[in-house]
């Protein structure tokens, strides 16, 4: 699963639209629409969102578009270090 099927099974079933996800987290629509999309994985405002919604932390971590972008900045750091 991605995080944005994620988020928007999460937001169906609990009945939040994206605008008032926007007002609990206190961030604009815009902002709440990168991390519905997918495009945005981590942040500011993701422990609000995930508490919002009770995803959890691990939950949220076996999405496969973190679990791509966690390897990707392994890689980066390794090639750094080197």
């Amino acid at each position: 699963m991605s995080t944005d099927s994620l988020l928007h099974q999460k937001m169906q079933d609990k009945g939040i639209s994206k605008r008032w996800l926007s007002e609990l987290v206190g961030a604009s629509e815009r902002t709440i629409s990168k991390y519905i999309n997918g495009t945005t994985v981590s942040g500011p405002y993701l422990t609000k969102i995930l508490e919002i919604l009770d995803i959890s932390v691990e939950e949220w971590n076996q999405c496969i578009n973190v679990m791509n972008d966690t390897d990707r900045r392994k890689c980066e750091w390794e090639n750094i270090k080197e």
